[in-house]
């Protein structure tokens, strides 16, 4: 299984790049209920919830998982991995911050069109997709 192309890639309309340098990819990710985000990838992250919705995660697997956005809500992703998914309700408004350097070699991809480099996947996409998520007091 290889890993999907780039969020930027796949679903540029949702997902922009703000900042980008050798360190880090800056993107902000806004949709409104309904929007369906084809299968991409995303490298090993910080995930910042600014908006209140609702989403279906599939993950590359097959599985599927609910996944409510909570306004503050903070989440460390260890690991690149693969997904799509469905805005069930509310809004999609979260700043994703990539972190280069916490990608296995040959994860990183240019997030422009027509620059993407597939990469190797780094374990199973569901099993990665552990976190620590902190909500403010």
């Amino acid at each position: 299984m290889s890993i999907q192309p780039h969020a930027t890639i796949v679903d540029p309309d949702a997902h922009q790049v703000l900042f980008e340098n050798e360190h880090v990819r800056v993107i902000q990710a806004r949709a409104s209920h309904g929007w369906e985000s084809a299968m991409h990838s995303h490298l090993p992250m910080l995930v910042v919830n600014l908006g209140t919705g609702r989403q279906k995660v599939t993950w590359a697997d097959g599985t599927t998982r609910i996944v409510d956005l909570n306004p503050g809500a903070v989440v460390w992703q260890d690991d690149a991995f693969d997904h799509s998914w469905e805005l069930l309700a509310g809004d999609v408004n979260v700043v994703l911050v990539e972190v280069k350097s916490a990608a296995t070699p040959g994860e990183v991809r240019q997030s422009t069109p027509g620059d993407d480099v597939p990469a190797e996947p780094s374990g199973d996409d569901q099993e990665s997709w552990r976190h620590r998520t902190s909500t403010p007091s």
